[in-house]
């Protein structure tokens, strides 16, 4: 996850929430919301850390679903065990929204021809 540095983006969303309220209903006492998105920011700030509570020790390994959709490592998305060796996956989409790193889909394709072999016996 990253910061966002351009609060921008949350005063337009208020002001769109107000002068257009988003379509809402109410069960059991509780307002349910449909989902409204936020513009995209001007700056982003830093990379967070986030979502511990699915934090596992690395040395075993799991079969867990873990990582949101888009950012999910192949060993996670073709259910084979993983480790630790997830989080660097993470650190290579992190480095792929730094868009003067021209050369990531050639590397990513690069990776994945390497590591498919791997993952064929699992599936």
């Amino acid at each position: 996850m990253l910061g966002i540095e351009d609060d921008s983006v949350f005063t337009a969303f208020e002001e769109e929430e107000l002068s257009d309220p988003s379509p809402r209903k109410t069960v059991d006492g509780r307002s349910i919301y449909v989902s409204r998105e936020l513009q995209l920011p001007k700056a982003w700030g830093a990379p967070v850390l986030c979502d511990f509570g699915s934090a596992v020790i690395g040395e075993i390994e799991h079969l867990e679903d873990v990582q949101p959709d888009i950012y999910r490592a192949p060993e996670v998305i073709v259910e084979a065990p993983w480790s630790y060796s997830i989080d660097i996956w993470n650190t290579g989409c992190v480095y792929t929204l730094d868009e003067s790193n021209a050369n990531y889909d050639t590397i990513l394709v690069q990776i994945l021809l390497l590591t498919a072999k791997s993952f064929i016996p699992r599936i």
